[in-house]
């Protein structure tokens, strides 16, 4: 996970390279949230790998309904704290 100056950076450089193409139309707001969606779909297609990584190497899953129920027992949990 990035620091919040890696994050800044990164966000800084995206914003720059726009502004250097001559978009200059868009609000800052615009910008972040573009920013924000390339990020996520940059940060879901690392989890991706990492998963299919795991699989390949013989790491196996939880089985969904296992998973449902440690999931539902944290959620309830959490919940009644």
């Amino acid at each position: 996970m990035a620091t919040i100056h890696q994050d800044i950076e990164s966000f800084h450089q995206f914003a720059s390279e726009f502004v250097r193409r001559g978009d200059r139309k868009v609000t800052i707001n615009d910008l972040y949230e573009q920013w924000r969606t390339d990020r996520f779909v940059e940060d879901d297609l690392r989890a991706v790998r990492a998963s299919l990584n795991d699989l390949e190497a013989g790491q196996k899953d939880l089985p969904l309904d296992q998973f449902k129920k440690e999931f539902d027992k944290r959620r309830q949990q959490s919940t009644s704290e």
